[in-house]
């Protein structure tokens, strides 16, 4: 008797909470966006919500910001003095100090904020073979690619 009291008990809990979740999800909302929406490709390496709520897009042909309704590209600089919009751009990442760094396929840029631009950081020996990046819980940078980590 007690087992079909547990049960009995464990198939309501399980129901009820399936409902809960099933009413919760029904909120959700997506977007698709598209070439046809402004993305320069739709080919997209990295994606990234900066603590102003905007959706940084890393993609095969420029970096785009996403604010809800419209996209805009950015210039980056693959290499000092480089200034171009468009360009392999592997990965986007905002630190725990709402720096924005952007690592192209030749090099590393920081955002910004106040001048709205990206510039070129100079990394000597992780420039040419960039393609992610971490930090850790105390703060630390590591970016890594093909053969190295730094």
């Amino acid at each position: 008797m007690k087992a079909h009291s547990v049960l009995l008990a464990l198939f309501l809990l399980i129901g009820y909470t399936i409902n809960i979740v099933a009413q919760v999800d029904r909120n959700l909302r997506f977007t698709h966006l598209t070439n046809d929406n402004g993305l320069p490709t739709n080919t997209i390496y990295s994606l990234c919500q900066d603590f102003k709520g905007f959706i940084w897009i890393a993609t095969a042909n420029g970096l785009c910001k996403y604010d809800g309704r419209s996209i805009s590209v950015y210039e980056v600089e693959p290499t000092k003095g480089e200034r171009k919009k468009g360009g392999i751009i592997r990965h986007v990442f905002e630190d725990k100090r709402h720096r924005l760094w952007v690592i192209t396929h030749k090099g590393v840029n920081l955002y910004n904020r106040n001048k709205d631009n990206f510039n070129f950081v100079s990394v000597d020996s992780l420039n040419n073979f960039s393609r992610v990046i971490y930090q850790d819980d105390k703060g630390k940078i590591y970016m890594g690619g093909s053969g190295a980590f730094i």
